[in-house]
């Protein structure tokens, strides 16, 4: 099973949120959050502080995770099958970063990315679910009010 740190970084009032426009397959053409492949004998937050530094220079003060998603090989729906997702998140300084080799980063507002149904975005709404969530538990909005 091939294992991966996808990040959600967050402006400090988390009105907005970095993604990344890939350069290249999977999704060339669609926003995703920043991360890669966890390399071997390296942790969550290993890959998650290493994919930051490399990609965009940035040095996270407080990563956490909010969910790691299994997706077997069976799935035939998802291009991606027989993979582990880890999601991880944090807060970083809302700046200019340069684009390279794995794509061009944007601030976009969470209202964007909150659309599960914006052809935009990569993962089959997955990217708005989870940015849902970490609203939620940031207190940042009151989703699931009754």
């Amino acid at each position: 099973m091939k294992k991966y740190v996808v990040i959600l970084l967050f402006n400090e009032d988390m009105s907005k949120i970095l993604l990344m426009k890939r350069k290249k397959n999977p999704y060339i053409g669609l926003y995703n959050g920043i991360g890669g492949k966890i390399e071997e004998n390296e942790s969550v937050f290993e890959c998650c502080l290493r994919e930051t530094i490399e990609e965009i220079n940035v040095h996270l003060m407080n990563p956490r995770l909010l969910v790691t998603c299994t997706y077997p090989e069976s799935n035939k729906l998802h291009k991606n099958s027989n993979i582990e997702l880890n999601v991880m998140y944090d807060i970083t300084e809302e700046s200019e970063f340069e684009e390279n080799e794995e794509g061009t980063f944007e601030w976009l507002s969470t209202d964007f990315v909150l659309n599960t149904n914006n052809k935009l975005i990569a993962g089959y709404g997955n990217v708005g679910l989870f940015t849902r969530e970490i609203l939620e538990l940031e207190n940042k909005n009151d989703f699931y009010k009754v």
